[in-house]
C-alpha cells in the first residue's frame, strides 16, 4: 500500500506545474533553467540593539550589568528546492517547499485541498486549503527568502538574480502554489518586526 501511495504521488508531482517545467516545459508562461533539491543556506542576521542593558542574577544573587549593542541570530537549514529562471532578461530565484500534508488519506480526493480547482496548472491558490497552508508557513517561505535575497546582495549587481515569493509543492495533489504578493510583503513585515 505504501508503495503504490509512493507511485501515485510521484505521478502527481510529475504530471503537475513543477514535474512539467522541470521536463523543460513552459507553464503559466514561465520556464526553469535549473532546479537544486536541498539547497543549503547560512545567514547570519545582526540586530543593533544600541546598549540595551540587562541585569541577569547569577546563582549567588549577584547582580551584573550587562551592556548589549548587537545579537547575532543565525539561521542555518535547507530549502527542499530552489529554481532559477529567466523571464525576458531578468533572472530570478524562488524557493519551493514540497508539502507532504494529507498524503496519508485513503482517498486523496477527498480532501479539502482537492475543492474549488478549476485551473490545476495556476501557481494562485485555488481553494481555502491552500490560502491556509500557505499562511500556516507563511513565515517559513519567507524566512528562506530573505536568506537567498541576502546571498544574492553579496553578488556584483548584473549578477544577481531576483528573488520571487516563495512557493509550496502540494504532494497529494501535485499543485505548485505560489505566495501572492501581498502575503508575502505582510510576512517580511511579520517576520522582521520579530528580529
Amino acid at each position: 500500500q505504501t508503495r503504490s501511495r509512493i507511485i501515485q504521488l510521484a505521478t502527481l508531482l510529475t504530471e503537475g506545474s513543477l514535474g512539467r517545467m522541470a521536463e523543460g516545459q513552459e507553464v503559466n508562461g514561465c520556464e526553469i533553467e535549473g532546479l537544486r533539491t536541498e539547497a543549503s543556506f547560512f545567514y547570519n542576521h545582526e540586530v543593533n540593539l544600541e546598549g540595551v542593558i540587562r541585569s541577569p542574577l547569577t546563582q549567588l544573587q549577584q547582580p551584573y550589568a550587562t551592556l548589549i549593542d548587537t545579537v547575532n541570530i543565525l539561521f542555518e537549514g535547507q530549502t527542499d528546492i530552489a529554481l532559477a529562471g529567466m523571464d525576458g532578461e531578468q533572472p530570478w530565484l524562488q524557493i519551493v517547499d514540497l508539502k507532504t500534508s494529507g498524503a496519508r488519506k485513503e482517498q486523496l480526493e477527498n480532501q479539502p485541498l482537492y475543492a474549488s480547482i478549476e485551473e490545476p496548472f495556476s501557481f494562485e491558490p485555488q481553494n481555502d486549503a491552500e490560502f491556509e497552508m500557505l499562511r500556516s508557513h507563511r513565515l517559513q517561505l519567507t524566512l528562506y527568502s530573505l536568506v537567498f535575497r541576502r546571498q544574492e546582495e553579496q553578488k556584483p549587481v548584473e549578477n544577481r538574480r531576483e528573488i520571487r515569493p516563495p512557493a509550496l509543492l502540494i504532494a497529494s495533489t501535485g499543485r505548485f502554489v505560489q505566495m501572492p504578493r501581498t502575503m508575502y510583503d505582510e510576512a517580511e513585515k511579520e517576520l522582521l518586526s520579530l528580529f
